[in-house]
């Protein structure tokens, strides 16, 4: 089972009526700050869960994600009511254990509460019910992995820590690929631990002990790379232990690039996409690389998988989404939007073919509400126009 397809209505920053189309295997978000990648990613997170009685990640924690577990609402700004819906594909078709998957899911935002006392309120995606079809507000029993790359707290910088070990029967795998990725070589006593920051609000870290240094000691790039490979393994070791009742999951990353070289990043990414087809694992990442962007972009042509990037830009009120644009475009793109914050230093020179086009152009100024963003030195030569398409 996986989305196709997210809808978004007058929620946040999306202002008017938003949808993107998803792709099975991996799906990347990019743009620019501010423009909404992360709410997309925090309500395709709030879908699915998976009780803990069932099966946990690796870390100990549950496959399941939550809106307000990444976005802070504000009453002043944030509205109630139905805001969001997912549209899936591949429905399970066998009875099982779990149930209630439906084609698509709708939800509607409200503030509730806190229940530790606070007087504050969260800001949820509560599911919607779907009469005769979905009786009940619950997300759908869906494996579901959200990892926050980007929101960063260093390990040595922690008044507090404590570290546990992780299975023995993964530490090969996870540690073999850790190195790939990284391109790097441990010794033969590494061994890799998740570490809890006291300030990090409990969540997790990850890092390797070796024989020069702790796992206290790891980089930031380290310890995001092991985060998504126990998320991978996770999904391995489930797929594993529910057998036939195994439908797949999704694993979101926001800003997969955070703190990554380039190679570790092409590495990372050709990882995933071959896990993602192993384990049945829908994948949707943001980024702002735009080396990792254009890696991607050699494997749209690769039929064995199904590959999208959605690149959002604000052109006017409302969003657009450019599917898998050319790099041409992106690197356009930032470009334009880089030059606009600052007028160039000399007057452009502007060359016209007489008088008469040199008066006309002046006229249009002259009637243009834009006429002040013009800063032209209008030469007094006269060229004619195959002459200036020479030139050009």
């Amino acid at each position: 089972m996986w989305a196709n397809k997210i809808e978004l209505h007058d929620f946040r920053a999306f202002k008017n009526n938003f949808e993107m189309k998803l792709a099975k295997n991996i799906t990347c978000i990019s743009g620019h700050n501010g423009i909404g990648k992360s709410t997309i990613l925090a309500v395709l997170s709030n879908c699915g869960e998976l009780k803990k009685n069932v099966e946990t990640q690796l870390n100990g924690a549950a496959f399941r994600g939550d809106f307000s577990d990444i976005i802070i609402g504000d009453e002043k700004f944030d509205s109630i009511g139905d805001k969001a819906k997912i549209h899936f594909s591949d429905l399970p078709q066998k009875k099982s254990i779990f149930n209630g998957f439906v084609p698509e899911l709708e939800f509607r935002a409200t503030f509730q509460d806190k229940s530790d006392g606070s007087n504050q309120k969260r800001y949820r995606l509560l599911p919607k019910k779907i009469p005769d079809i979905r009786l009940s507000v619950s997300k759908l029993i869906w494996p579901t992995i959200y990892l926050g790359l980007s929101r960063l707290y260093p390990v040595g910088e922690s008044e507090k820590t404590t570290s546990k070990k992780l299975p023995t029967d993964i530490m090969s795998e996870l540690l073999s690929t850790h190195q790939q990725i990284l391109g790097m070589k441990y010794d033969s006593n590494a061994e890799m631990k998740i570490i809890d920051i006291k300030e990090n609000g409990g969540k997790n870290k990850t890092g390797v002990d070796t024989s020069l240094y702790p796992s206290t000691s790891n980089s930031a790039g380290q310890d995001n790379i092991g985060q998504i490979i126990l998320s991978i393994l996770s999904f391995k070791r489930l797929q594993i232990s529910l057998g036939s009742d195994y439908f797949g999951g999704i694993l979101l990353i926001d800003e997969i690039d955070a703190t990554l070289h380039p190679a570790v990043q092409f590495r990372l990414f050709d990882y995933l996409l071959k896990q993602s087809k192993n384990l049945d694992i829908q994948i949707v990442f943001t980024t702002h690389s735009i080396t990792l962007l254009e890696h991607i972009s050699k494997q749209y042509k690769n039929k064995s998988y199904d590959i999208k990037t959605c690149y959002l830009q604000k052109r006017t009120s409302s969003l657009e989404v450019k599917e898998n644009p050319s790099i041409t475009l992106l690197k356009n793109d930032l470009s334009d939007t880089y030059s606009g914050y600052g007028r160039p230093k000399e007057k452009i020179k502007l060359l016209t073919e007489d008088d008469v086009a040199r008066w006309f152009f002046k006229l249009l100024l002259k009637y243009s509400q834009k006429e002040k963003d013009f800063d032209c030195d209008i030469l007094d030569i006269d060229i004619g126009w195959q002459h200036i398409i020479k030139l050009f």
